[in-house]
């Protein structure tokens, strides 16, 4: 049975955290990937306890394995993937337990903010995630994600490379929001947009706090709901890393979420298979919720969003700009023949300013190239501005390549009714 039939059956138990175990181990890896290679057997028997514990996906020693966090130790990505996958699939030997191949951030952050791009994170998580294909993993769990652009790119990599079911997870503050401003709403908009199988939270706080952003994740999404919550903070006693909850104060939160519809379920920072094992005994006395009719009872409003802001198509108003159609505004129609795109951006913030929900945005200029032109506009705007971006295009390639470097989920507008639009369209409608 595959993991997505798996889901429909019931809950599942994801394992608790690899690196608190690694540091019981009392070693100093450069990165605990090092350790699929030199000390394999020892990441088997992590794997083979939470698989005792009651665990029915364990994840991969490769939360860091990627080119450029491997180059510092001198290995390469199908290496350490292929023996990680290897030592999961070991323990799990005989049993019906699935194998994550686990993603973690990059370790630099995507541009505007940093120096990398989309397509350079692209090509990294690429190839991650065809190593572990290839390598016999069920799944690929992207995870402890502060960055919804990153978590995209990521997404993509997996869905245009693999057929491998895609689980994702982020990370939260005490403010309901990632380090970029994403909330609740605004992560299931995203993500299901992507059409990915199961979003939600890991790592962050414990439960007792990230369970308040559980409850707005659960009030907004249509697909399963994964919490993996650290055991509370860390703090330094007796020359050792704790964590300040302990596995009975833990299980308890969880149970709560649980009862409220959360589906998949795990440990992050500070767990073991203590905490796991004593999980999976009061699941027991959790009767199964469908989710599906959970699901079903809900109305869902069509919804945009940008990384940070999500509108809703619910009845009331929405005010949508139209101060960005290139061909109407001359100074518009030369910052494109000139590649300048500042006076779309000032345009974008005054509109916001003065109570704009969504900007539409027509880059259409006969004589130039909409589809280079078309993604870069998009890029410049949102670098100050967080509004929600219609894209009017009727060009598909130029759409695609807007879609596709978009930081959230556009509204597509200038779609007409003839089978051959449709035909372009909807395919990237679906895809983005």
């Amino acid at each position: 049975m595959n993991i997505q039939d798996r889901l429909k059956k019931g809950r599942l138990i994801f394992d608790g955290a690899m690196g608190t175990q690694i540091q019981k181990m009392e070693t100093n890896p450069i990165i605990p990937e090092v350790l699929n290679i030199e000390s394999s057997e020892d990441i088997t028997e992590i794997h083979r306890r939470y698989i005792e514990a009651g665990a029915q996906v364990i994840t991969t020693n490769t939360f860091n394995a990627n080119p450029l966090k491997l180059q510092k130790a001198g290995l390469e990505v199908k290496q350490v993937v292929t023996q990680g996958v290897a030592c999961a699939k070991e323990a799990s030997k005989g049993k019906e337990v699935y194998v994550a191949l686990d993603m973690g951030p990059i370790g630099q952050l995507l541009e505007p903010a940093g120096t990398l791009t989309f397509d350079q994170a692209y090509d990294i998580f690429k190839e991650q995630v065809i190593a572990g294909e290839k390598a016999g993993a069920d799944l690929v769990l992207i995870e402890t994600m502060s960055d919804i652009y990153e978590m995209k790119s990521a997404v993509l990599a997996v869905k245009e490379n693999t057929k491998l079911p895609v689980f994702c997870t982020m990370t939260f503050a005490e403010n309901q929001k990632t380090m970029n401003g994403t909330d609740a709403q605004t992560l299931v908009t995203y993500l299901e947009a992507l059409k990915v199988d199961v979003l939600g939270v890991n790592c962050s706080t414990g439960p007792n706090k990230l369970k308040y952003v559980v409850e707005d994740i659960l009030q907004y999404a249509s697909i399963p709901v994964m919490v993996q919550p650290n055991a509370g903070l860390p703090v330094f006693k007796d020359g050792k890393t704790e964590y300040d909850i302990d596995k009975t104060e833990f299980v308890q939160e969880m149970e709560k979420m649980i009862r409220k519809g959360v589906h998949v379920v795990g440990g992050c920072c500070g767990t073991s298979p203590d905490y796991i094992e004593m999980l999976v005994k009061a699941m027991e006395n959790i009767p199964e919720q469908a989710r599906l009719e959970q699901e079903q009872e809900n109305d869902f409003p069509t919804v945009a969003s940008s990384y940070r802001k999500t509108v809703a198509y619910d009845g009331h108003l929405v005010v949508v700009s139209e101060n960005l159609i290139a061909a109407f505004k001359r100074e518009l129609r030369e910052g494109i023949e000139k590649s300048d795109y500042g006076k779309f951006s000032a345009i974008a913030r005054k509109d916001k300013k003065a109570g704009a929900d969504l900007i539409n945005l027509n880059a259409f200029v006969p004589g130039t190239d909409e589809e280079m032109h078309l993604p870069r506009i998009i890029k410049s705007i949102q670098r100050s501005n967080d509004l929600p971006i219609q894209v009017e295009s009727r060009n598909e390639k130029a759409l695609e390549q807007a879609l596709r470097y978009y930081n959230g989920k556009a509204v597509v507008n200038g779609i007409n009714a003839s089978q051959e639009s449709m035909e372009k369209i909807f395919p990237l409608l679906a895809r983005y």
